[in-house]
C-alpha cells in the first residue's frame, strides 16, 4: 500500500470516529451513516485522482524517452546526410574538374542539374535551372575516369538515407539532385535566376508551420523562405528542407 493510499484511509479515519461516539449518544446513527457516505465518496474520488496523475505520470516518462530516443535517431540521421552531403560535393567538384562546364547556350545561367552519364561516364547531361535546356558535355580527357565507382557510392547513400528517414519520419524528401556550376566565367549576373520556383502548396504549409513568423527571432517582417541545405548544394524545395527567415 502506497503513502497516498495509506494518507487518504487516515484522513478518512479522522473525521469518521468522532461522529460514531456522538451518534451513539443522541441515538442519530442515521447521520452517522450520512458522514461515512460522504467521506467515503470524497475519498474515493482523491483517490481517483491520485491515479489519473500517476497515470499521466507515466505516460510523460513514456513520451520523454521515446522523444529522447527519436532525437537519438535525428541526430544518427543528420550525421549520415552530413556524410552524405560531403561525399556529394566532392563528386560535384570531380564533375566539374573532368568536364568543361559552359553557360548555358541558351540564356548564359552559371548553375545546372546533372541528368544523366553516357555509358563510359565521359559525357555529362546539364539541365539549366533557369530556361531548361539540356545538353551535353563530353570529357575533354582520354583519361578513364572513376565517376562510375563515385556515383554508384552515392546512390547507394541515398537510398539509405531514404530508408533511414522513412524509418524516422514516416515520408521520404530527401534530395538526390547533383548540381554543376561553370568554373569557365567570373561572377553570376545580379537579375539571373539560378533555382527553380518554390511549389505554392509548399510555401503555404511552411507558412502556416513556422505560424508566419521568423524561425529564429519572431519577427513577421522581410520574411525569406530559406532553405536549410543550400539549393546549390542539393537541397530540396519539400516543407522539411525550408524554413521562414527574416532577412
Amino acid at each position: 500500500m502506497n503513502k497516498e493510499i495509506k494518507d487518504s484511509l487516515y484522513l478518512a479515519g479522522v473525521i469518521i470516529a468522532p461522529f460514531y461516539p456522538i451518534a451513539v449518544l443522541i441515538n442519530r446513527m442515521v447521520l452517522f451513516y450520512i458522514v461515512v457516505t460522504f467521506v467515503i465518496f470524497f475519498v474515493g474520488i482523491r483517490l481517483l485522482n491520485i491515479s489519473a496523475e500517476k497515470s499521466l505520470e507515466k505516460h510523460r516518462i513514456k513520451e520523454l524517452e521515446n522523444n529522447l530516443k527519436l532525437e537519438e535517431k535525428r541526430l544518427e540521421f543528420n550525421s549520415f546526410i552530413d556524410q552524405y552531403e560531403i561525399e556529394k560535393n566532392d563528386f560535384v567538384e570531380k564533375i566539374q574538374k573532368l568536364f568543361p562546364i559552359p553557360s548555358c547556350p541558351r540564356c548564359g545561367n552559371l548553375d545546372f542539374m546533372v541528368k544523366e552519364f553516357n555509358p563510359h561516364f565521359t559525357g555529362v547531361k546539364l539541365h539549366c535551372t533557369h530556361c531548361e535546356k539540356v545538353f551535353w558535355v563530353k570529357n575533354i580527357s582520354s583519361i578513364r575516369n572513376d565517376l562510375e565507382n563515385l556515383y554508384t557510392t552515392i546512390l547507394d547513400k541515398y537510398t539509405e538515407i531514404c530508408n533511414k528517414e522513412y524509418y524516422i519520419f514516416g515520408s521520404s524528401d530527401v534530395s538526390n539532385s547533383i548540381y554543376v556550376s561553370t568554373s569557365t566565367l567570373g561572377k553570376k549576373n545580379k537579375n539571373q535566376k539560378t533555382r527553380t520556383t518554390i511549389p505554392k502548396n509548399v510555401k503555404m504549409e511552411v507558412w502556416q508551420r513556422d505560424g508566419g513568423k521568423c524561425v529564429q527571432c519572431g519577427s513577421n517582417e522581410n520574411l525569406e523562405y530559406d532553405h536549410i541545405i543550400p539549393f546549390s548544394k542539393g537541397g530540396a524545395n519539400t516543407t522539411r528542407n525550408l524554413q521562414l527567415l527574416c532577412e
